[in-house]
């Protein structure tokens, strides 16, 4: 696995796990607390989170952290 398919795996998997729980990108960052701008990036593959972030973005998700990376 390359360091392109652990982001795309990661912006893909955020995606999915929002619009399941039909919640915008504005309402995840305010879940995540952070702003939507950083949620978008991420989602694009734009920005890599720090482990800080990934957690809360897991936690904001009701996720265990390691379904943001399945394949």
């Amino acid at each position: 696995m390359t360091e392109y398919d652990v982001c795309f795996s990661l912006a893909d998997n955020m995606k999915k796990y929002r619009k399941v729980q039909h919640i915008s990108q504005e309402r995840l960052a305010e879940k995540a607390g952070c702003s939507w701008q950083t949620i978008n990036a991420i989602e694009c593959s734009v920005r890599f989170p720090s482990p800080k972030m990934l957690a809360k973005i897991a936690n904001a998700l009701e996720i265990e952290l390691y379904r943001l990376f399945e394949v």
